[in-house]
């Protein structure tokens, strides 16, 4: 049986969103990585990006909105933190996940 991305994400309280969650970021994480080196350049910098995006997605899980695709708030949650790396606003440190 499949479910839907926004259900399976936005039902439940907050501590039964991050399983679905990674289990869901995790069939998208290629895609991140591969849209991030486009933004960066740099495929260090890429996957220092996708684990940043991840973190805040599963700080933010609340902040999903079921109308839209997943996928696609993933990809803007992951640009957003690439633009933010390649202008300097944010650190390069990968300790938080």
């Amino acid at each position: 049986m499949q479910l839907d991305e926004g259900v399976t994400v936005s039902e439940g309280p907050t501590k039964d969103r991050i399983m679905p969650l990674r289990v869901r970021a995790a069939r998208y994480r290629r895609l991140l990585h591969f849209v991030a080196e486009r933004v960066l350049g740099n495929p260090n910098k890429a996957a220092i990006a996708v684990d940043n995006c991840l973190y805040g997605a599963a700080q933010h899980v609340t902040a999903f909105d079921c109308e839209g695709a997943f996928r696609s708030w993933l990809v803007r949650l992951l640009i957003e933190e690439a633009l933010m790396i390649l202008h300097g606003m944010t650190t390069l440190d990968a300790s938080r996940v």
